[in-house]
C-alpha cells in the first residue's frame, strides 16, 4: 500500500490521540497518510524499509480498541502525528491541507507547542485539543502526504495564503523592525546547533548580519521578519522553512551537519521559488562546527558578486 496524495475522509474511526494512529476496521494510517497498513490482508503491506519498520514498531505498542473509547461526534481534520511538534511538519504536512480543506475543526494533541496552536488559530482555523486517550470519531479527514514534500503548486498555495494573512495583519498593527540580513540561531535547540556559533558571530556582524532567535518570536511575527529578508544564513533545522517567505532572489545559506541532512528537503523547497540557495558542510564529521574562514569566504564571494551586478546595472 502506498501513501495517498489526496485528502482521505473516513467515517467511524478509532483515533489514538497520543500520536495520531488511525484505525478504521482492519485498516491503519500512521503519520497522516504516509504509512497505510492493511491488517486483514498483510500481503499488501511493504515487507521492508521505513514504512514497514515504522508501522510494525507502532503495532507492537498496541492498537486502539473501541472498548473504553470516547465518542467524538461531528467532522474533523486530523492534526495529530508523531512529528507535528516540528515546525517543518506543521508547515509542510498540515497547513496546505487545511488551506484547501472545507472549514471544520482540526484535532490537535495536548502536547503541541502553544505557539503552533496560536498560529493555527491566527490563520482562522478552529482547533480542538485532545488528551492522550482513544477516541471514536464520527468523521475524520486525513491530510495527504506528497513525495517530494514540496512542489511549485503547493509552494505557491502556502505563500499566497501567508502573504494575504500578513497583509491583514499589517492593516491591524505596525510591522516589526525591518531586517534584511539574518543569521537564524539554533542555540536553544536540542539538536543541530552550531557548537562554535559564538566564533562565527563577529564574522556575521562584519558582513551586516543580525542574529534572530526564533523562540523569542511568535510564528506569524517570525514569518513577518522573514518576508523582509534578502539574505538568510541558518543551520539545517525546521525554522529554515520560513525562508520560503523571503524576498524573491534572496540568498539562502544552509549549514548542514552532513550533505544529506533532511534527505535534501530544503533543496526541494527552495527550488520551487526564486531563491539562491547554497549549502555549506563542515569539513570534518562529528561535532557540528563550521570553519570561520569558510563562512567568511562565502560571504565575501556574495558581496563581490553583488557589487559586480550593481556596476553592470549602472552601465
Amino acid at each position: 500500500m502506498l501513501p495517498q496524495t489526496e485528502a482521505l475522509l473516513l467515517e467511524d474511526v478509532l483515533l489514538d490521540a497520543r500520536d495520531g494512529l488511525v484505525r478504521c476496521k482492519q485498516q491503519l494510517w500512521y503519520h497522516f497518510q504516509r504509512f497505510p497498513w492493511n491488517l486483514e490482508n498483510p500481503e499488501e503491506n511493504p515487507k521492508f524499509g521505513e514504512h514497514s519498520r515504522q508501522v510494525r514498531l507502532r503495532i507492537s505498542q498496541g492498537l486502539p480498541e473501541d472498548h473504553g473509547s470516547n465518542f467524538l461526534p461531528g467532522s474533523y481534520h486530523l492534526g495529530i502525528s508523531p512529528h507535528i511538534d516540528s515546525y517543518y511538519h506543521l508547515m509542510t504536512d498540515l497547513l496546505p491541507h487545511l488551506i484547501l480543506g472545507q472549514p471544520k475543526p482540526v484535532l490537535i494533541p495536548k502536547w503541541i507547542p502553544e505557539a503552533f496552536k496560536v498560529f493555527l488559530q491566527g490563520c482562522g482555523f478552529e482547533t480542538k485539543e485532545l488528551g492522550e486517550e482513544i477516541f471514536r470519531v464520527e468523521r475524520l479527514e486525513l491530510p495527504p502526504m506528497q513525495n517530494p514534500d514540496w512542489n511549485p503548486v503547493k509552494f505557491r498555495l502556502v505563500q499566497n495564503f501567508i502573504h494575504k494573512l500578513l497583509e491583514e495583519r499589517r492593516n491591524r498593527s505596525s510591522p516589526p523592525d525591518s531586517l534584511e540580513k539574518v543569521f537564524l540561531s539554533r542555540r536553544h535547540a536540542r539538536r543541530r546547533h552550531l557548537v562554535n556559533e559564538d566564533e562565527l558571530l563577529p564574522i556575521l556582524k562584519q558582513h551586516g548580519f543580525q542574529v534572530l532567535i526564533a523562540e523569542e518570536h511568535g510564528v506569524l511575527e517570525q514569518i513577518e521578519i522573514f518576508s523582509q529578508l534578502t539574505h538568510l544564513i541558518a543551520p539545517h533545522g525546521a525554522g529554515l522553512v520560513n525562508g520560503m517567505f523571503a524576498k524573491p532572489g534572496a540568498r539562502i545559506l544552509e549549514i548542514r551537519p552532513v550533505i544529506s541532512s533532511g534527505d535534501y528537503c530544503f533543496d526541494d523547497l527552495f527550488q520551487c521559488g526564486e531563491f539562491q540557495h547554497e549549502v555549506l558542510v563542515p569539513k570534518k564529521r562529528g561535532r557540528f562546527l563550521l570553519d570561520p574562514e569558510l563562512l567568511d569566504d562565502t560571504l565575501r564571494r556574495w558581496e563581490q558578486t553583488e557589487t559586480s551586478l550593481r556596476r553592470f546595472a549602472c552601465v
